[in-house]
């Protein structure tokens, strides 16, 4: 019978360790922003690079600082994908949880050499709930930066197109 008593009360004490913890966590896994998967209308599709964000879960907050795309780019760590000829050079982009604004800028590759953010052309974005679609002009290599804000906070995404 003691036996009994000693599972009931380990068990207890496990379960107020873990609402614990939950309070002071804010009960949400994981601290950072939902992946950026891009894709094409040939169903061809990659992660985004996730640059600079700030996140806030429960009564935790982390910001995290990254270099530019356009630094990325030269040093050959962001991904390409080819936008799709058929749809007027577009692109997909699908977020786990829907944010509440996207803005995308492109940089012709030629940024990338001199570190020139002054030449980002802003694009229209469409789309809803998860979703979005752009164009990029089918005349040069693009880096694309894409910003989603939540409120939780927000995150800069990087990626290339190819021709």
């Amino acid at each position: 019978m003691q036996r009994k008593g000693t599972i009931i009360t380990i068990c207890l004490f496990a379960v107020i360790i873990a609402a614990i913890v939950l309070v002071f966590t804010g009960g949400v896994p994981g601290g950072k922003p939902p992946a950026l998967k891009v894709s094409n209308e040939l169903g061809i599709s990659i992660t985004a690079q996730q640059g600079t964000f700030s996140w806030h879960s429960g009564n935790s907050s982390i910001t995290a600082d990254s270099q530019g795309p356009l630094g990325l780019y030269k040093l050959g760590e962001l991904k390409g994908i080819e936008p799709s000829e058929n749809d007027d050079q577009s692109l997909q982009l699908s977020f786990g949880k829907a944010p509440e604004t996207v803005s995308v800028t492109i940089y012709p590759e030629s940024s990338a050499a001199k570190g020139d953010y002054t030449t980002g052309i802003s694009r229209e974005v469409s789309g809803t709930d998860t979703e979005y679609r752009f164009t990029v002009p089918s005349d040069d290599l693009y880096i694309v930066e894409v910003h989603a804000a939540w409120s939780k906070g927000d995150c800069s995404y990087y990626f290339y197109t190819t021709n």
